[in-house]
């Protein structure tokens, strides 16, 4: 068990570079039924962040409409992990943006 440094209604996903859905089947599954955590998941990608993610958290993910791309990145391992510290490192996804915004 870790401690939370935030409550989910205290830290909006626009105060992170990047996150990480590492989450058991059955929190992915319960959190998936609660709106709070699918806004904020919604958010992050909305914000254009990278987001990593381990296999379990599919459900919340799904719920959250969150669309494969290259900064969505699976955990499986060490070379994922790198993976994910490159791609956040570059900052936003511009390549999501047409997807989610009307142009100009």
């Amino acid at each position: 068990m870790i401690a939370p440094d935030h409550a989910l209604a205290a830290a909006p996903s626009i105060l992170f570079d990047a996150v990480i859905v590492a989450l058991s089947a059955e929190a992915a599954t319960a959190l998936a039924h609660e709106a709070a955590a699918v806004d904020w998941l919604r958010d992050a990608f909305g914000h254009l962040k990278v987001i990593g993610h381990v296999a379990t958290a599919a459900p919340l993910l799904a719920r959250a409409g969150i669309e494969p791309d290259v900064g969505i990145i699976p955990l499986e391992g060490a070379r994922s992990t790198a993976a994910f510290v490159a791609a956040a490192k570059g900052a936003r996804i511009w390549d999501r943006e047409p997807k989610l915004r009307s142009p100009g």
